[in-house]
């Protein structure tokens, strides 16, 4: 599952792969690391090749918030994708997995910002913003709020502005 997140003032890409129940290999920037987890009542920890830490996590609809080491790292969550590069600029939104379209903040011929909400999903009973990768105009919109969608399903189409 890829996933694009904002830190600070960076974009960072990343994606993770299950292994089995207690490892999992993340990718981000090209670099791969496999982790090993153990649960110590709320925390995590983390084994990798040279460290360890022990981290525990909260999360909003689209914010994570890691304690790491004595330090919080937020992270804004930008868009979840299914497969392709994870950050790449592309011409239409799709429901990253199957729910039911909330909200439409959009219609054909409006002018939106990169990471302007667009749409909103519900999904396993959570509420997951979908945001414009890029500034554009709506060309299209494929939904209409209370319906249901399949993953990958195209939801909102873009267009040069």
């Amino acid at each position: 599952m890829n996933r694009t997140y904002r830190l600070a003032d960076e974009v960072v890409a990343s994606s993770v792969l299950h292994k089995g129940p207690e490892a999992v290999e993340v990718t981000s920037d090209c670099a791969v690391s496999t982790l090993r987890l153990t649960r110590s009542g709320r925390q995590l920890i983390f084994s990798g090749e040279r460290q360890r830490y022990r981290t525990i996590t909260a999360r909003t609809k689209d914010r994570v918030f890691v304690w790491m080491d004595g330090r919080i790292y937020e992270l804004q969550e930008l868009e979840e994708t299914s497969g392709g590069e994870a950050g790449v600029a592309r011409d239409d939104i799709r429901a990253p997995m199957p729910g039911t379209v909330l909200k439409l903040n959009v219609k054909v011929g409006d002018s939106v910002a990169a990471d302007e909400i667009v749409a909103v999903l519900e999904a396993m009973k959570m509420e997951h913003n979908l945001r414009a990768p890029r500034a554009g105009v709506i060309a299209s919109v494929s939904a209409h709020v209370g319906q249901t969608v399949v993953a990958d399903a195209p939801l909102v189409s873009l267009e040069q502005a």
